[in-house]
């Protein structure tokens, strides 16, 4: 049991790597990152090159993805193009939101599945779709059942997609 639980989260960590590898590099080539410093009138030529060396710019995206890695890591997310604002305090603000969102979508998930196995919902789920029925759980078994579930939705982005 101990090696399919390191298994798994070494499982995660690859995705997990792979996953902002390819969100990074998308985010990189979708758009001028120095669209905002081009709308400001009077900007020197020296003003734009200290931007590009400080941010590694000029840099190949791999390249560009470990010094943020290295950002996240070590220096709280980085600074803002203008301005040089720490990130995180931005990024804790919108995370309250999110994790409101799933923390209901998540429970909502739960009562759905919890509705579908127990045939509540008249056999949406598992049976209406092909899947075979799981056997039915009652008392802890089905307490252990959500609780794993909620677990493994928080561990484990492959799970996130499936649903």
């Amino acid at each position: 049991m101990l090696s399919y639980v390191v298994r798994r989260l070494l499982y995660s960590v690859v995705v997990l790597v792979a996953a902002s590898f390819l969100v990074f590099t998308f985010v990189s080539v979708s758009g001028d990152p120095l669209a905002q410093l081009n709308i400001i009138p009077n900007v020197s030529e020296q003003s734009r090159q200290n931007v590009i060396d400080s941010k590694h710019l000029d840099d190949p995206i791999p390249v560009q993805y470990g010094y943020w890695v290295k950002d996240a890591v070590t220096n709280q997310f980085g600074t803002t193009l203008l301005g040089d604002r720490p990130i995180l305090p931005d990024l804790w603000r919108v995370m309250k939101n999110t994790l409101q969102l799933v923390l209901v979508a998540e429970l909502l998930a739960i009562a759905v599945d919890h509705l579908a196995v127990t045939n509540v919902l008249g056999g949406i789920g598992h049976g209406k779709l092909g899947i075979a029925q799981p056997p039915q759980r009652s008392g802890f078994l089905n307490l252990s059942h959500d609780v794993s579930h909620f677990s493994l939705r928080l561990i484990d982005p492959a799970v996130w997609r499936a649903g």
